[in-house]
């Protein structure tokens, strides 16, 4: 079922309504038809003597024919009209690419993996055991710059060695103090955020003997990361995907047709052809995207994960 905030399910609902209340009728009709002209209830000497291939034209009853003609016609229209303008409502204007609230990327189909390309930068902050906004990520020129309240690094620092790690440069840890530290510019790399890259930066506490505490993270995506399989985007934005299919060398491109069942959205993508496809996702949480045209032999293992996080305002 689509989420409750999308058309979706409110058009669901409508027609679950409607569908009970003509199934109520129908069945209570036949039930009452088969309990009053039951065999041996009614009198044979009373029973019209119909003659096949002729209408009983003394039984005609305009007013209940007029009924059961306008009646359905009516509730038929209806629901073809509330269908209509959900239809409008999800495809009748496209998200503006150049609004602030637009997200954009790029999604291929491949036998049989999909494929998503950051067409603009996304930041989020990522699960940790700190209390929210005790830890700071502040972005300049020459790195990011990573600063801890004094009575966090006092508690946590009790407990091991409190250390930056920057997801790429994982052998360079940075100590963390109260003063905070600036992640950035190792070996010469510059700055921790670079083009083409998820960099995740993770506090953390190195505890002797034990599991790892995270306390914070920081996640930047930077225009023109590829992704295969698996994609973040960001809460309460307009999604625009600009799709094709393409061949893999080895397998042809061929038919797909990607499908968001969290959202109840699903466009077909041809090769050689950009289609669109777009929704606004109202909250976060971890979706499946999967792929509804048969496109051969391992077709249903073309699954991807789609992540929808709180994102930050900037980006480096």
């Amino acid at each position: 079922m689509p989420a409750e905030y999308t058309v979706f399910n409110a058009l669901y609902s409508e027609f679950m309504f409607w569908s009970i209340v003509v199934g109520v009728f129908t069945f209570a009709w036949m039930t009452y038809t088969l309990l009053v002209h039951r065999q041996g209830l009614v009198s044979e000497k009373t029973l019209e003597k119909l003659t096949p291939g002729v209408f009983p034209k003394e039984r005609d009853n305009l007013k209940l024919e007029l009924t059961w003609i306008i009646a359905p016609s009516i509730l038929i229209a209806w629901l073809v009209w509330v269908s209509w303008q959900s239809l409008v409502g999800s495809w009748g204007t496209i998200p503006d690419p150049l609004a602030e609230d637009t997200f954009e990327m790029e999604l291929v189909g491949y036998q049989w993996f999909w494929e998503f390309t950051y067409v603009e930068n996304l930041e989020w902050d990522g699960k940790g055991a700190a209390p929210d906004g005790s830890i700071t990520f502040t972005n300049t020129t020459g790195g990011v710059e990573v600063g801890i309240w004094d009575d966090v690094a006092t508690t946590y620092g009790a407990s091991g060695q409190l250390v930056v790690v920057l997801s790429d440069l994982a052998d360079h840890p940075y100590n963390l103090t109260s003063d905070g530290v600036m992640v950035g510019d190792i070996d010469a790399k510059g700055h921790p955020y670079r083009m083409g890259e998820h960099s995740v930066i993770t506090v953390k506490v190195i505890v002797e003997g034990g599991d790892d505490i995270i306390l914070a993270e920081r996640h930047h995506i930077s225009a023109g990361y590829v992704n295969v399989g698996e994609a973040w985007i960001p809460n309460n934005n307009d999604i625009l995907y600009r799709m094709t299919t393409k061949d893999t060398g080895e397998h042809p491109a061929v038919l797909h047709a990607p499908f968001l069942s969290e959202w109840g959205v699903k466009e077909d993508v041809s090769p050689g052809i950009w289609t669109i496809m777009y929704f606004h996702p109202q909250e976060t949480g971890t979706f499946e995207m999967t792929c509804t045209e048969f496109c051969g032999l391992q077709h249903s293992l073309m699954i991807a994960t789609v992540h929808v996080v709180e994102p930050l305002g900037g980006a480096a």
